[in-house]
C-alpha cells in the first residue's frame, strides 16, 4: 500500500579511524550493496510495482541501475537522491567564496554521486549573474576555476564524514524533499540519479545524475542540458567510472 519507498539498506562509507583525512570511495561498497539491493528489490516486487522507490544506498549510481533495470519495474518510478546533496554543497562553496546567501546561488552537480561529480559551471549563477561574469561583479574575489570548485565540493563531503564519523542529515533531507515532490505532485526539478535514455549518446547503459522533473509519477521528464567542452569531458569521465562499478556488479552491458 506504500506510495513511496525509501531504500537505505546496506553498509555505508564510514570514517577511517586510522587516517582522519582519508577520502574513502563509495564504489568500494559495490559488491556488498549490489547483493543487498537485489535482495531488497526481489521482495518489493512481490507486493508492488506501483510505489515510487527512492534510493540512497551507495554506490548510488550502480544500485539505481540494478534496481531500475533488473526487476521489470516501471523505470521512472525508481530513482535516487543523486547529486542533490552535492549540489547543496556546491551552493555552499560558492556562497562562502563570494560572501552571499546560499539561497542566492543557483547551480547543480552532475554525473556520479562521488569522486567524479562535476559542477555545471555554464549553468552556475548568483541571482542571475553567470559564472563567467563573477570576475566582473566580484572583482575583489578570486574566481574559482571549475576544477577547484568540484574539488571543494567533493572535499566538503569528507569533512563531514571525518568530522563526525558518518553522514546522514543531508541525504535524509534530500530523500524527504523528493518524497514530498512525489506526494504533492510538485513538478519540481532536481538533479537525481536515473538511467540515461538517449542523452549524451547513451541509452540504457548507465545511470547518473541529471536535472529531472519530479512529480506524482516519479521521474516525469529528463533534461539533457547542453554542456560545454569541459563539462562534456567530465561527464564522459564520470560515465567511465560508474561503468567500472557496474562491471563489478555485473549489471547492464556487463551482466554475466
Amino acid at each position: 500500500d506504500a506510495d513511496v519507498i525509501i531504500i537505505a539498506a546496506g553498509p555505508s562509507v564510514l570514517k577511517d579511524e586510522n587516517d582522519p583525512n582519508a577520502i574513502p570511495d563509495r564504489a568500494s561498497l559495490t559488491g556488498k550493496n549490489a547483493a543487498v539491493i537485489r535482495e531488497v528489490m526481489t521482495e518489493i516486487v512481490k507486493y508492488t510495482k506501483e510505489a515510487i522507490i527512492i534510493l540512497i544506498t551507495n554506490p548510488l549510481d550502480t544500485v539505481t541501475y540494478i534496481a531500475a533495470s533488473e526487476f521489470d519495474y516501471p523505470e521512472g518510478r525508481i530513482f535516487a537522491t543523486g547529486t542533490m546533496l552535492d549540489s547543496a554543497r556546491l551552493r555552499k562553496v560558492i556562497s562562502q567564496q563570494y560572501g552571499v546567501d546560499p539561497k542566492s546561488v543557483t547551480g547543480y552537480m552532475m554525473g556520479e554521486h562521488g569522486f567524479t561529480a562535476f559542477p555545471v559551471v555554464s549553468r552556475l549563477a548568483i541571482n542571475g549573474i553567470r559564472y563567467e561574469e563573477f570576475g566582473t561583479y566580484f572583482p575583489e574575489v578570486e574566481t574559482l576555476e571549475p576544477e577547484a570548485i568540484g574539488a571543494a565540493v567533493v572535499k566538503s563531503a569528507y569533512d563531514v564524514l571525518n568530522g563526525k564519523g558518518w553522514t546522514n542529515a543531508g541525504v535524509a533531507q534530500s530523500a524527504i524533499t523528493l518524497a514530498q515532490a512525489v506526494l504533492l505532485d510538485e513538478k519540481s526539478v532536481h538533479p537525481v540519479c536515473t538511467i540515461l535514455r538517449g542523452q549524451y549518446g547513451h541509452d540504457g547503459d548507465v545511470a547518473l545524475s541529471m536535472p529531472c522533473l519530479i512529480g506524482r509519477n516519479g521521474v516525469e521528464k529528463q533534461f539533457g542540458v547542453a554542456l560545454n567542452e569541459w563539462e562534456t569531458a567530465k561527464l564522459n569521465a564520470s560515465i567511465d567510472y560508474i561503468q567500472l562499478a557496474m562491471k563489478d556488479a555485473k549489471t547492464g552491458p556487463f551482466k554475466q
